[in-house]
């Protein structure tokens, strides 16, 4: 498929000696939103940690945004992550630091070198989600609604081929957890960037459809 950003063909999942996932197999292309879904513990974030390289990819075909899981490394690791884009449930936000230093450092880790050329980046990004007022705001002083914006235009700061998003409105009140999937639909309608999302709500997935693959009997399946 010429425009697929992932292609997973009979994937193994493991922590340590522990099988979490086996014989996963779809795919993803390029601006389409997916839904994972299924039960704590079935191993949605764990497949989501191993597209994003904190896991290692032994069994398996595994090719995410062009490269083959199998051959990532410490000295390719920043080249993937320009192209993988990860939204966490805990938001993994530096909380003591300034919303400006937070993207900066995504941006410094990404090999961007020129510093007028990151202001810019980081000045659009925060216009994008109205948070252009915080810059140079605590995180720690935001709000969970705000946290999550953040993390997601964090995530998105270099236009990911795929955006993998864990349980991002899994900490969010109704009202903010629908505004985070309707920004979130709106990045795979309006660029190239393929989302797969996790969640546990299934509110959510009825009043923002879209297709669907379910962590069932150890893989993952289309609903």
């Amino acid at each position: 498929m010429s425009n697929s950003v992932l292609e997973l063909e009979r994937v193994h999942v493991s922590i340590k000696d522990s099988q979490i996932l086996n014989g996963v197999t779809f795919d993803l292309i390029e601006s389409e939103f997916v839904y994972l879904i299924g039960p704590s513990g079935a191993g949605k974030s764990s497949l989501m940690k191993l597209l994003f390289g904190l896991l290692p990819h032994k069994e398996g075909k595994a090719t995410v945004a062009g490269y083959d899981l199998k051959q990532l490394s410490i000295s390719n690791m920043h080249l993937y992550r320009r192209k993988v884009g990860m939204i966490f449930q805990d938001f993994r936000l530096f909380s003591d630091w300034t919303v400006g230093e937070n993207l900066d450092f995504v941006l410094r880790a990404t090999d961007w070198r020129d510093k007028a050329e990151r202001e810019t980046k980081i000045a659009e990004a925060l216009q994008s989600v109205n948070l252009e007022s915080k810059y140079t705001e605590l995180v720690h002083t935001l709000s969970g609604g705000e946290q999550q914006k953040l993390a997601i235009i964090r995530a998105l700061l270099n236009s990911p081929e795929i955006l993998l998003a864990d349980e991002p409105t899994g900490n969010l009140d109704p009202e903010n957890a629908e505004q985070i999937i309707h920004l979130l639909h709106s990045v795979a309608t309006e660029t190239d960037t393929a989302i797969l999302l996790t969640t546990h709500h299934h509110d959510l997935v009825d009043k923002f459809p879209a297709r669907t693959l379910v962590c069932k009997n150890e893989t993952v399946e289309e609903v």
